[in-house]
């Protein structure tokens, strides 16, 4: 038998040698390509479809209010921010999310999700719980 941790399986590659480059990362942050997890009150964006919640950056970085996103890694060279966002009053209303969408505790959607997006949770709220942190 085989135990796999839940939390365990994070599938960001953390690009520590980008992390520092600071040029790299102000340029990363704005890429059109760059996904954002919203987490509001320290919930996690659960998409209608039960995985989670990835944006484009334009949809969430407005709704940050200051907060800075906290990179995450790199998923096929693509990178990967959370983004606080609980200064919004109505997350779901003010990102136009779809029916089915919704914020949800970490620890329960982790609880439900695949191996690789629950490593990929632990990390998202744990870097968040550290304001003001942006690598």
């Amino acid at each position: 038998m085989t135990l796999i941790h839940t939390f365990a399986g994070n599938p960001l590659d953390r690009a520590d040698a980008l992390r520092r480059n600071a040029d790299w990362l102000d340029a990363a942050i704005v890429a059109e390509t760059s996904r954002y997890l919203p987490l509001w009150q320290l919930n996690v964006l659960i998409g209608a479809d039960g995985q989670l919640g990835w944006l484009p950056g334009a949809a969430v970085t407005r709704l940050g209010e200051g907060a800075p996103p906290v990179f995450l890694g790199l998923v096929d060279g693509v990178a990967h921010f959370a983004q606080d966002i609980s200064a919004t009053g109505d997350p779901t209303h003010e990102l136009g999310l779809p029916d089915g969408a919704r914020f949800e505790d970490c620890r329960a959607a982790a609880m439900r999700l695949d191996t690789a997006s629950t490593g990929s949770v632990r990390g998202k709220c744990s870097a968040l719980q550290a304001p003001q942190r942006r690598t």
